[in-house]
């Protein structure tokens, strides 16, 4: 059963495409439910990393207006968008933005993305890099590299 997971900050209101469809939107439980999902379709952000520490297979699927997309273009220069791929350094989760980010495209590589197991070992390869403590440096440290000091 499809669930939107509420971004925080947002309203509901945001959401009424979702709400009119009959998915339901929860907020505040987006660890709970990348937990119980056996996949997911994010938008850029902390919840890439948090499903790919709870192994939950993804893809990234981000669009904003072409004014803000240029503007961080030119500010940001980086080959990837998304946390795990830039602990990584490879394009471990599919990131599909702009033009690319269409239902048709989504759905195949969400398609891709259960039918391998290439994810799951991507992930423990992950947690196994930013380990049990002292993560948030490691997280710093995989970002700084990749978008400060490329």
């Amino acid at each position: 059963t499809p669930v939107v997971a509420g971004a925080p900050g947002q309203n509901i209101s945001a959401y009424k495409i979702a709400e009119d469809a009959g998915i339901q939107v929860v907020f505040g439980k987006t660890r709970e439910l990348l937990s119980k999902s056996n996949s997911a379709i994010i938008t850029s952000g902390t919840a890439t990393l948090e499903a790919a520490i709870l192994n939950t297979k993804h893809v990234i699927a981000y669009k904003t207006n072409a004014f803000n997309f240029a503007i961080a273009n030119a500010v940001v220069r980086v080959d990837s968008i998304g946390l795990p791929n830039l602990i990584l350094g490879e394009q471990l989760v599919p990131e599909l933005i702009q033009t690319d980010c269409t239902a048709d495209k989504i759905e195949s590589k969400l398609n891709e993305v259960l039918s391998s197991e290439i994810q799951n070992e991507g992930f423990a390869e992950i947690r196994k890099r930013l380990g049990s403590s002292g993560a948030s440096e490691r997280i710093a440290e995989y970002v700084n590299k990749d978008l400060i000091n490329p």
